[in-house]
């Protein structure tokens, strides 16, 4: 019995050891996009970019924040609201836009990393977000 508590006492502190080797000091960056009233964050990819969306002038856009600090705004063509919700590791974009002043269906769309738009909706529903 005692060379049980031992083996356990050990594996406990060999844990503990291991996870004390991978902490790593946290970073916290604040998002503003210029001219914006609320900037959201929505995924951050493994690169390190960020896809989310900000409020200015009446309507939403979505942005790419890329890891060397450029913001890049995201607007579906002629959409009154963009959002962008998530970025995978190449850098494609999906997200959700709505046009008619925002008053209509949404629609999906994906924006692949050279910047091309492609619009989807899922068959038979009122609105498709991604």
């Amino acid at each position: 019995m005692k060379s049980w508590k031992v083996f356990l006492g050990l594996a406990v502190w060999a844990c503990g050891a291991l996870s004390l080797g991978v902490a790593r000091a946290q970073r916290f960056t604040t998002i503003d996009f210029p001219g914006s009233t609320r900037t959201v964050a929505r995924w951050i990819n493994p690169e390190s970019d960020i896809a989310g969306f900000y409020d200015a002038g009446g309507t939403t856009h979505g942005f790419l924040r890329s890891k060397d600090g450029t913001l890049t705004p995201i607007n579906f063509p002629d959409a009154h609201i963009t959002e962008a919700t998530s970025i995978n590791p190449e850098g494609d974009i999906v997200g959700f836009y709505g046009a008619d002043g925002g008053a209509g269906p949404l629609h999906a769309f994906l924006r692949t990393k050279d910047g091309e738009f492609t619009s989807f909706d899922l068959l038979g529903s009122g609105s498709t977000a991604a």
